[in-house]
């Protein structure tokens, strides 16, 4: 099983389009096989979907993310924990253990905060 937990600096992303990367883990048997820091580029709901489907991602934990990164995610045939706050270390640690819930995490609007604008994939991709 390959996770892959997005990541900005060691914590967990709370803008899954905004995000500098991910942890990818190499799970097998309920321990950590490999572990590779990728970086990611640019604002783009179905970038790291695509950078996830060539590296065999079967779940991601992230932290908010709209319902464009969402779909992108689901049409790749990858599941999400998502809600997830802290570092992205505690959060591999939690799945590891049985114990990683995710919460709220659903971008539906633009407020305070998301001053940014979207291209072609839609509206709010976090």
């Amino acid at each position: 099983m390959n996770v892959a937990i997005v990541t900005e600096g060691d914590q967990v992303s709370q803008h899954f389009g905004r995000s500098e990367g991910f942890l990818l883990a190499g799970i097998e048997n309920g321990q950590v096989t490999s572990r590779e820091s990728v970086v990611a580029g640019g604002h783009d709901c179905g970038a790291l979907p695509l950078m996830f489907r060539e590296r065999e991602v079967n779940l991601v934990i992230a932290g908010g993310l709209g319902m464009g990164a969402m779909q992108h995610l689901q049409h790749a045939g990858i599941a999400v924990i998502a809600g997830i706050q802290g570092s992205a270390e505690d959060a591999l640690t939690q799945f590891l253990a049985g114990n990683l819930q995710g919460g709220e995490a659903t971008c539906s609007g633009h407020g305070e905060g998301h001053e940014h604008g979207h291209g072609e994939d839609g509206p709010c991709c976090h």
